[in-house]
């Protein structure tokens, strides 16, 4: 099981997270996979594990980055 995720904050101030398939990891590189979905407009970009994410996600669509690192719940 696959427990990279891709994390970037979208020009509308709103959280994206990407997990590659077990199947991308195979046949790429997680930076090639990064550069192949991650927009040109996005900021915050990190490489996380899936664990790193908030555990609740009854908040999911309120998450924040605070730079480069996982989405936190908001405060």
């Amino acid at each position: 099981m696959n427990t990279t995720c891709i994390v970037w904050t979208r020009a509308d101030g709103g959280v994206t997270v990407f997990v590659p398939t077990v199947e991308m990891l195979a046949a790429s590189t997680v930076g090639k996979i990064r550069a192949s979905v991650v927009p040109a407009d996005a900021t915050n970009v990190c490489v996380c594990d899936v664990a790193d994410l908030p555990a609740s996600r009854r908040l999911r669509n309120q998450w924040v980055q605070h730079g480069a690192t996982p989405p936190v719940e908001p405060t």
